[in-house]
This record gives C-alpha cells, structure tokens and sequence, in this order.
C-alpha cells in the first residue's frame, strides 16, 4: 500500500508538469506564429505598382487640436539641379488656366514649394490635387535629366451629368515598371508634367503643372527598418529624411484604410501645412 501511495504520488506529479509544459508551449504560440506571419505581409513597395489612377476625394482636415506632432520639415535639404530638367517647376496653375477648370482651386501638383522631392521608389507615386473641371482627360509626361521624354500616358476622365468631373479631390498614378520605363536612376532628377486636356483640338489650352522627382539611395539599415515598421513608423522615418514622395504616399494610403482616423487627419493638414499647400487642404477637407 505504502509503494502504491508513492508511485501514486509520482505519476501526478508527472501529469501536473506534463500540463504545465503544454500550457506554457501553447502561450509561446501565438507570438512566435505573429512573428512569423509578419515576415509575410506585404510592405508598402509591394503594393500600388500600377498604371492606374487612384482618386482619395474629399480628404477631410482636423479641426481639432492633437497633441501628437508629426515629424514634418520644410523639406529644404533637396534643391533642384541648376542644369537638365531640374527647373523648379510650375507646381499650381496660374491665371491662364484656361476655362476648362472651376472652382477657386486649381490644378496643384503636390511637390515641395522647390518643385522637387524624394524618394527611395524605382517607381515611385506622383500624387495631384484635381480640381472641378470640364476636361476630357489628362496626360501624364515623364522627363529624364536630358529633358527626353521617357514615359507618357493619358486617362479619359470621368464625368458628372453636369459634363464635370464628379470627385474633386487627389489623385495618383504609379509609375509602372511594365510599359518598358526602366527604374529611375539614384541621385538623377526627372521631371513630370500634368495636363489638363481643355480641347483636344488646341494643346495650347492645355492645364499644366510640374514636379521633380531625384532618386536617393537607401542604406541597408535603413531598408531593414522600414520593413519591419507599421505604416505609420515608415511614415515617420520617412518625413526624418525629407522624403517627400514616400511620405505622402504612405499618407494617403492610410487616410484611405482609416479615413475616420483623426491623428491621420490632423497629418494630412500638417504635410500640406509644411509645404505651403494650406488651401489644398482646406479644399480636401470634409
């Protein structure tokens, strides 16, 4: 009896650190399986790599004070190139806009007051404010620092019963890496063009406004960082190295996801806000 007591005593004692073990493995689970689904998920380079245009309308400004502040500059560390294509570029519309745009906004690239900005893309996202207009499409041109067309493409625009385009609002286009556009080269500049087509009979009266784009490197340290951060960590990683294009792409890919978001709000006016673009932010605003 006093033998069966003992190896009684035994086998609970196996049986009680047998669930324990179990316990414990079951607890160290989901970490390791959320490591390992991270790995997976797709960073932001890997989505938005087409020629299609992307309209966010209405993106709406915060009224309201948030304590967070974003980590947005003047965006002065680049300065267009004194020679090729490195002009600072028309960015607004002037007076001689035509009559095929309505409105107290006009057609606005969303470049730094300079005209040009960064990025880390061999493909990057060029993003505009498209105001109310009568056009019947737009062009899209891409320059190389040899002032040589490389790229184009046009879009046919999409229109209210009124014969405007219904959205106002901004607008992207990727640079696709499948229309035979080799990636953009580091530390060159290129320039964009967007045209408003008001008669297609009379390119004269076109809308046009330009951007700079110049291609940086990205130190593998960096590169790993960004991979493992949320979007709004790259966000931030990016506006601390003046990268104007991947900032405001990151941007609008979030107010998209989460357009009920207030910080995000409250981002979008600062970024407009630190360029000089406040009144397009107003006009995005809800």
């Amino acid at each position: 009896m006093t033998w069966f007591t003992r190896s009684s005593r035994f086998i609970i004692l196996v049986v009680v650190l047998t669930v324990l073990f179990v316990v414990n493995i079951q607890e160290k689970l989901p970490a390791q399986l959320s490591s390992s689904l991270r790995s997976e998920l797709p960073t932001e380079s890997a989505v938005d790599k087409s020629s299609q245009l992307h309209l966010v309308a209405g993106l709406p400004v915060s009224k309201n004070g948030n304590k967070r502040r974003w980590n947005f500059s003047n965006w002065d560390s680049f300065k267009p190139a004194t020679s090729g294509s490195g002009v600072a570029g028309n960015r607004q519309a002037g007076a001689t806009r035509g009559n095929c745009v309505q409105g107290q906004q006009t057609l606005t690239a969303l470049v730094p007051a300079s005209g040009l900005g960064a990025t880390f893309d061999e493909y990057p996202t060029l993003s505009w404010y498209m105001p109310e207009t009568s056009a019947s499409g737009l062009e899209l041109v891409l320059l190389d620092s040899k002032n040589q067309e490389i790229y184009a493409t046009k879009h046919t625009l999409a229109k209210s019963s009124e014969g405007i385009v219904s959205s106002p609002g901004v607008m992207s286009l990727t640079l696709p890496p499948f229309a035979n556009l080799s990636p953009l080269a580091i530390n060159q500049e290129y320039q964009w063009q967007l045209s408003l087509i008001c008669n297609s009979q009379d390119p004269s009266a076109d809308v046009i406004v330009e951007g700079i784009i110049r291609r940086v490197p990205l130190d593998p340290i960096l590169a790993r960082r960004l991979q493992w951060a949320s979007p709004q960590e790259r966000m931030d990683l990016y506006a601390q190295r003046e990268i104007w294009y991947d900032t405001l792409k990151t941007l609008l890919i979030l107010r998209r996801d989460r357009p009920r978001d207030k910080e995000l709000k409250t981002a979008w006016e600062e970024l407009l806000d630190s360029v000089g673009l406040q009144k397009i932010a107003q006009a995005t605003g809800n």
